[in-house]
This record gives C-alpha cells, sequence and structure tokens, in this order.
C-alpha cells in the first residue's frame, strides 16, 4: 500500500534513511560504502522536505519509498527482499499521477536502474560526470503525453 509520508514521524524517517543507506550500497558497488555513509546526516535533513511516498507491506512497515523534489525524482528505494515484486513501478506510478513531468540523474554503471527507468518511459537525454564521485551519470526524463 501507498501512502504520503508527509509530514513523516522519527520513526519513518528512521526507516527510510536505514533503505536508503542500504540500497545505495548495494546498488552502488562502485562507490565507496564510505561516501554513503558521510551523506546520511545531510539526506537525513532533506527527505523530510521533500515529497515523499512510502509503499508498506501488511504488517504495516514501510519497505521502499519514492522522494521528489520539485519534478526531481531524487530517488526510489526498495528493500532487498521486496525488489522484483513491482513496488518501484508501484511508486514511479504514483510520482507520474502527480507531476506532468520527472526527471532523475542514474549512474551509467548502474545498468539494472537504467534499465527499470526505461520499462517506466523514462529516456536518457544527457550524460554528465558526478563531481562528487566523478562517476558518469545519465540525466534522464519523462513527459506525461
Amino acid at each position: 500500500m501507498i501512502v504520503k509520508l508527509n509530514p513523516i514521524t522519527e520513526a519513518e524517517l528512521d526507516q527510510l534513511m536505514k533503505i536508503w543507506l542500504t540500497s545505495n550500497q548495494e546498488a552502488h558497488s562502485f562507490i565507496a560504502e564510505a561516501y554513503w555513509e558521510g551523506n546520511v546526516a545531510a539526506v537525513k535533513l532533506q527527505l523530510p522536505e521533500s515529497e515523499l511516498y512510502g509503499f508498506k507491506n501488511s504488517a504495516g512497515q514501510i519497505v521502499g519509498f519514492v522522494g521528489i523534489v520539485d519534478h526531481y525524482l531524487a530517488g526510489i528505494f526498495v528493500e532487498k527482499n521486496y525488489r522484483g515484486q513491482g513496488i518501484g513501478e508501484q511508486l514511479i506510478m504514483q510520482a507520474k499521477s502527480q507531476h506532468h513531468e520527472l526527471s532523475l540523474s542514474v549512474y551509467k554503471k548502474n545498468r539494472a536502474a537504467i534499465k527499470f527507468y526505461r520499462a517506466q518511459g523514462f529516456t536518457i537525454v544527457s550524460e554528465q560526470v558526478d563531481v562528487e564521485t566523478l562517476e558518469v551519470e545519465y540525466k534522464m526524463s519523462w513527459v506525461r503525453e
């Protein structure tokens, strides 16, 4: 079940941060774990300012979420044991239902994410280097037709 997480409770924020850190470390083995750990405090401050939708399992626990800032999809994260069950697609559909256009950045080496976003109707519009990680990333976008 998808729920809007604004305002967000401290317990919900802690759960999102756990999902955020673990998911990033799992999806980006080409980036040092210390990079993600070093960004925890900043992300924890930014998340409550974002438009957030969470996916709750049958026990009422958040197992995935999407964060949006304006029309920028800042991230979509799903706990490992819940991946491949359509949760990511549902979260993207929720984001699309609230916006007429969305953009995002994804690392070129994260082929699974690129494939996922393409399947959701996103297209690559440019390529740049992330100045913090020095990794090549794609900017992708989606526009409602």
